[in-house]
């Protein structure tokens, strides 16, 4: 049974809103761990608060229970969602911060949080993540069956930036996230960049070209642009000593193309 939840959210830590999801957490589920993943995604940024999901929750045991609330479209007709995978049960609003893991898990799990007796008795137009995430999280960590708290969705929404287009020689995915180092990081895999028999041949994105994939940024000079796979088995563009993003004119959702001989 998970006694172990993650917290992602916009909220900061200046008001009381981090505090509120913590006390429902703790009320139901006394035992357990609540950790905070980040609290400073820009505000409103689905597409940062998944790429922060998708960089961390790899690194939590399997049973871990992953919340996430970056939601402008709270109080609309948004689903709030739970999703189960073989690495961790993810909670939150169905408007695309679960796009990384919906990508990489085709198979999970997805049900709306419908049940009215698995929220708070009073729920606010305006804070899902203390009056329905919060609760899910807390009953999915006590044993509340994944079909107890709605029916199964089956279009979840998935950001365009995270679709990976491929075919016979070639890929398109996207750059999904410009760290504060200017590195542009894509949703192409190391998988995804292996190609039994075939020899990779050109990465694009733009103007820019690259025929290899370094392995760490001290394998160019300073100042020059390359493409390596990141800490996380990632493809990205980095200029090193220098903002790959600046320098380069790279933006979030920019495509990146790859092709194999």
């Amino acid at each position: 049974m998970p006694e172990l939840v993650t917290l992602i959210t916009d909220f900061g830590l200046k008001d009381s809103y981090v505090g509120a999801m913590k006390g429902v957490l703790k009320t139901l589920a006394p035992d357990l761990e609540v950790i905070d993943i980040s609290h400073e995604i820009p505000s409103q940024d689905v597409a940062a608060a998944a790429w922060v999901l998708n960089g961390a929750y790899p690194y939590f045991p399997d049973h871990t229970v992953h919340v996430v609330v970056v939601d402008p479209g709270v109080g609309t007709d948004r689903k709030g969602v739970a999703v189960d995978t073989n690495q961790g049960s993810f909670i939150g609003p169905d408007n695309g911060v679960f796009s990384g893991i919906l990508s990489t898990h085709k198979g999970a799990k997805i049900v709306a949080l419908e049940n009215p007796k698995l929220m708070r008795e009073k729920v606010s137009s305006t804070f899902h993540g203390r009056d329905i995430f919060a609760p899910a999280a807390a009953h999915l960590c006590l044993g509340t069956p994944l079909g107890d708290f709605g029916e199964g969705v089956a279009d979840p929404v998935i950001l365009e930036m995270w679709e990976v287009e491929e075919g016979q020689n070639e890929l398109v995915g996207h750059v999904v996230h410009v760290d504060r180092f200017g590195n542009s990081l894509t949703n192409l895999s190391r998988d995804m960049l292996v190609k039994e028999g075939k020899e990779l041949s050109q990465i694009r994105t733009g103007d820019h070209r690259f025929s290899s994939i370094r392995k760490t940024y001290g394998d160019t000079p300073s100042g020059e642009a390359a493409v390596l796979l990141g800490s996380n088995d990632m493809l990205e563009i980095a200029v090193t000593g220098g903002d790959a993003s600046s320098r380069l004119g790279i933006k979030r959702g920019d495509k990146v193309l790859v092709r194999w001989e």
